[in-house]
């Protein structure tokens, strides 16, 4: 691996930067186009969706969260919910459907051990 010397690394990128103040700048010009009687009506639709995203996106993270946590109290000793990152990072991934049950096959990491 070949370290360049003259690359220092920076916080703030300008290249991202730039672009997040683009992004920022398109959404205030969407705006004056709230008058218009064409993109009107497509605008105010564009705010209601993101409004209802953000209301799912809220309940999610509560219901994500809690699942997290009960998932790394219960689950220790399976390798994936050792940890709260790893944990976090499994319980995504089983959100959007990539999640396989042989985490559970070995009886020695069960939940209640019955005698």
């Amino acid at each position: 691996m070949v370290i360049d010397k003259d690359y220092h690394y920076t916080f703030l990128n300008m290249t991202e930067v730039s672009g997040y103040f683009m992004v920022i700048q398109w959404i205030r010009v969407l705006f004056l186009f709230k008058p218009n009687y064409i993109f009107g009506p497509m605008i105010n639709i564009l705010n209601k969706m993101i409004e209802t995203i953000l209301k799912f996106l809220i309940i999610y993270g509560m219901f994500f969260l809690i699942f997290a946590s009960s998932g790394s109290l219960l689950f220790n000793s399976i390798p994936a919910f050792q940890d709260r990152t790893s944990t976090i990072v499994t319980l995504f991934s089983a959100s959007l459907g990539n999640f396989s049950f042989s985490i559970f096959d070995d009886p020695s990491n069960a939940v209640s051990k019955s005698n």
